[in-house]
Parts: C-alpha cells; sequence; structure tokens
C-alpha cells in the first residue's frame, strides 16, 4: 500500500460534489447523480472522501430491516488513480464511528464473493463472514439513465460487531 493521503477529508455529499466525484471515478455524472437522487429521497446517506477538496470516492449508509441494530454500509467507490493510499479503510472507519454515535451495534456489507481485493479489505478492518453466500440484484444504467443491464451476483454478508 503507498502511503496514507495526508489532505483527505470524508464528510457529507453535497450536490456541488456530483460532477467532480463522477469525473474521478471515470463515471457518466448520471450515475452519481441517481444516487444522489436516492439520497434526496431518503434512501441513503451519502460520504465523500475528498483530497485536496476534490472528491476522490465515496460511501453510502443505511438502515436494513433484515440486519437490526446494524448501520448498513454499501457502495463503496474510491477513483482508481487513488486506491490503495488508505482511503477506502479512512471511509469506512468514519461509517463506523458514525455507528457508535448512532448506538448501532455493529456495521454490515455485502460484498461480492468475487471481490478478493476487497474482502481482504474488510477482512483487515474486523469484517468477518456471516450466513451463507447469496444472490445480490442490482442494475447497471447508460450514460442517458437507460437500464444497461441486470446485474445478479453472489455476495457475502460481512459484519463487524462493536
Amino acid at each position: 500500500m503507498s502511503a496514507p493521503t495526508t489532505s483527505l477529508v470524508v464528510r457529507p455529499m453535497s450536490e456541488a460534489d456530483v460532477e467532480p466525484l463522477a469525473a474521478a471515478l471515470g463515471w457518466p455524472a448520471y450515475g452519481i447523480e441517481r444516487r444522489w437522487n436516492e439520497r434526496k429521497a431518503g434512501y441513503r446517506e451519502m460520504f465523500v472522501a475528498a483530497v485536496d477538496g476534490r472528491p476522490v470516492g465515496s460511501v453510502s449508509i443505511n438502515e436494513k430491516p433484515e440486519a437490526p441494530g446494524l448501520l448498513h454500509l454499501f457502495a463503496l467507490d474510491v477513483a482508481e488513480l487513488h486506491r490503495n493510499r488508505g482511503i477506502g479503510a479512512r471511509l469506512i472507519e468514519r461509517m463506523e464511528d458514525i455507528a457508535r454515535d448512532r448506538r448501532s451495534t455493529g456495521v454490515c456489507l455485502e460484498v461480492s464473493v468475487q471481490n478478493a481485493g476487497a474482502r481482504r479489505l474488510y477482512a483487515r478492518l474486523g469484517y468477518r463472514p456471516e450466513g451463507a453466500p447469496f444472490a445480490n440484484q442490482w442494475n447497471r444504467y447508460d450514460a442517458e439513465g437507460n437500464l444497461a443491464e441486470e446485474v445478479v451476483e453472489t455476495v457475502e454478508r460481512m459484519v463487524k460487531r462493536f
């Protein structure tokens, strides 16, 4: 891993972050706009990791009925050029702080069984598999916001309890 980024700030996302975050991630703006609209509708809270004031990563949180007492962490993304600098870990650690502040009993997430790098990161941070792997479905959209693909992947729930 490269040296940690020292000018990193994790903060709540604002609407002004949508386009710069999409550009940093190399995504069409619609991908982040869609998440932002879900945030405005109350489905998720969003946080960004900013380096030198520029968004380079994000994470979302919410609560899931199937995981009572746990804060649900999802949609963790860090721009390719900023990976392996501790940014993902800092985003996760900040969400853990929020979970503790809210008196949650821990944090849960789902990760593709094929994503070995993410699974290693979560394990290093104290997350452990819980339950059997299961199918998770999500949609991928094109730059115009049209449904491009329905993705079904096998995921495993990982949990860190406090």
